[in-house]
């Protein structure tokens, strides 16, 4: 089909977002926090100005003219960042040949991870004339790390992470190829990462600590296209408009009730770029943020995808057990060429009437009806949305939306690579998140509520490092039902041995359906699993946790209780420098319920705070001191 101009295209996206932000600020200012911390360090960034370009090196055009630092245009094409940026045009009559432009040698960055470039970016070609291309000098020699032939407005981001051992400098060129072409400018080039430090909870592209990378896991709930929800071999139905229709829409009845917010609906229509609409058909091919006015939509992750260029899109419809599952399977962005079509993503929704209580290997907690799986996630972003290279450009978005525009449940918008999670769209200042943090998560949603709703297992494990060693505690809703447990203990996620069996009415102490077992020194391992054998001799494993090692810091969360809550959390901290500590309690699908920090002075801080208005469900404590680093604890409320 034919895709808008992208100056057009940007011009109308940032229109839109200029009324929805005006419209969220509005009746959103009050429920809105400020973005999680920030733990990113730059390491380098120039504002397009010439005073912040002092120490760079603007290598002349060959064949004439010069790089220009001022608000100027390519043509009629404005800076997509603010104010002044830096730029070659042949538009001013001059001829250019080949310019670069290079920067200054950057250190510091072996101690980063999750290096990343970007910059703001226009190249503007004439009849296929005109490219540009960025290379990193490892200390050694130059290696290109981008190329672009075609007309391009937006941002772009570079994992750079495999350079991160060396003092590095970064060289954009722009080329006219012998022939008239319009030009090339660039504006907020930064340089950034995180401090390689174990035990910060975050995980992104070059990280080596394992206690924040956990393996690689198919996602609790996945069903395997070819299986109804029981595991029995079945077949599913291909998209109807085949691999070849871009931007299409099938609608199918479903032939049970499902909820949405306060209407129910007996139909559905499967559109190809990562969402469900319950009203109508979407071919929209750009997404939009969350909260957005006019579409009734659930989004496992509305982007471009391409199904010409490879992977599939299924669908299996139950009607008798009134359930539908629709796989996006090893999909390509719009616009891949070559082996970057190779880079997919997987993804999966399941819709049901909200009466359905088991899928794969989760239990699905009342009231829950919409189900997001996600496999291996590796792009975000089409080349018609802005992308480059899948990332960069328009995010993607994640979540469900009411048509009102001022109702939705916002997981967030995704453009970079890596596995940062910073918050969604209703936090200040969060940049879009990193796509591979959806890597193995499974969301479950509540649509006629328009609530996320926790996922469980029956038998939850949680697992954490105390004074004392490994403890592990488990829960579970009917215990009635189990026999013993069986308490397992591995170096990785494929090898589990056998440490101890419990019976299931061992621990009277503990509320009813809570467990709690402390390895010995000598049986403690990285990973844990419990296995339970119910009264009918079935055989139930719950989801594995890993406890690192514990590491020296500057502030450590000692202790906190009662745990199951029942009042105020008591926290004890142990400050070994003294600073501002951050704490904030989030759900376990990294949503912030409430945040706060205390000034801690060096010594035992004791500290309390308390939560009203928390329903019952599994929570996550977490703090941040001086030294960045972050420490959690999971908080259970009966």
């Amino acid at each position: 089909m034919n895709r808008i101009p992208q100056d057009v295209l940007f011009a109308h996206a940032n229109f839109r977002r200029f009324l929805l932000l005006i419209l969220l600020l509005v009746s959103w200012e009050a429920g809105r926090s400020q973005c999680p911390w920030d733990e990113r360090d730059t390491l380098m960034f120039v504002d397009g100005s010439q005073a912040s370009l002092s120490a760079w090196s603007l290598e002349a055009p060959s064949d004439g003219g010069s790089w220009l630092t001022d608000s100027g245009a390519i043509g009629g094409i404005q800076n997509p960042g603010t104010g002044e940026w830096v730029y070659v045009s042949e538009a001013l009559g001059n001829d250019i040949g080949t310019a670069a432009l290079l920067s200054p040698a950057v250190t510091g960055a072996g101690s980063m991870k999750g290096l990343t470039l970007s910059f703001d970016f226009v190249l503007e070609t004439y009849q296929d004339a005109g490219l540009a291309w960025v290379a990193v000098n490892n200390g050694t020699e130059w290696i290109k790390i981008m190329e672009m032939e075609e007309d391009y407005y937006g941002s772009v981001v570079i994992d750079v992470s495999e350079y991160s051992d060396h003092t590095i400098r970064f060289k954009f060129v722009f080329e006219d190829e012998g022939a008239w072409s319009w030009g090339m400018g660039l504006d907020n080039i930064m340089l950034s990462g995180r401090h390689a430090t174990c035990g910060d909870g975050i995980c992104e592209a070059g990280e080596v600590c394992a206690s924040d990378c956990p393996s690689e896991m198919t996602a609790p709930g996945w069903i395997d296209p070819g299986e109804d929800l029981m595991g029995n071999p079945i077949s599913y139905r291909k998209f109807a408009r085949g691999a070849s229709c871009d931007d299409c829409s099938e609608e199918i009845d479903l032939g049970f009730e499902f909820h949405f917010y306060d209407e129910v609906f007996r139909k559905i229509y499967i559109n190809t770029n990562g969402n469900l609409t319950v009203r109508e058909a979407n071919t929209k091919f750009t997404p939009d943020e969350f909260c957005l006015e006019g579409t009734d939509m659930i989004a496992p992750f509305f982007a471009d995808v391409d199904l010409s260029r490879g992977g599939s899109l299924s669908y299996y419809l139950d009607a008798a057990h009134q359930y539908l599952i629709v796989t996006w399977q090893d999909v390509p962005y719009y616009g891949c060429e070559g082996e970057d079509c190779l880079q997919t993503n997987t993804f999966q929704v399941i819709l049901t009437d909200g009466t359905i209580r088991e899928i794969g290997d989760m239990i699905i907690p009342r009231g829950a009806n919409v189900l997001l799986s996600y496999g291996e996630m590796n792009w975000t972003t089409g080349t018609s949305s802005g992308g480059q290279y899948g990332y960069g450009g328009t995010p993607a978005t994640v979540g469900i939306n009411h048509r009102s525009g001022v109702i939705c449940q916002d997981i967030g918008t995704f453009n970079r690579p890596g596995k940062a999670y910073y918050g969604n769209t209703m936090d200040l200042g969060c940049p879009p998140n990193e796509v591979g943090y959806l890597t193995g998560k499974t969301l479950l949603m509540n649509t006629e509520l328009g609530e996320i709703v926790e996922p469980s297992y029956a038998l939850m494990l949680r697992g954490e490092q105390d004074d004392v060693g490994h403890l592990l505690t488990w829960t579970t809703e009917r215990p009635e039902d189990w026999d013993y447990f069986s308490i397992e203990s591995g170096t990785d996620t494929s090898s589990f041995e056998e440490l101890v069996t419990i019976t299931a009415l061992a621990h009277p102490q503990l509320p009813l359906g809570m467990y709690s077992y402390q390895p010995e020194q000598g049986d403690q391992r990285q990973w844990y699993r419990v296995t339970g054998i119910t009264t009918s001799g079935g055989i139930q494993h719950s989801n594995w946790v890993e406890i690192s090692q514990p590491v020296d810091l500057g502030v450590q969360l000692l202790s906190l209780g009662p745990n199951p809550l029942n009042g105020p959390l008591h926290i004890r901290v142990q400050v070994d420098r003294p600073g501002e500590i951050a704490w904030r309690l989030t759900s376990m699908s990294g949503q912030i319920l409430n945040q706060g920090s205390w000034e801690g002075s060096i010594g035992l801080l004791e500290e309390h705070v308390s939560f009203p208005e928390l329903s019952a469900g599994t929570y996550v404590f977490s703090i941040m001191g001086t030294d960045a680093m972050m420490q959690y604890r999971y908080v259970v409320k009966l």
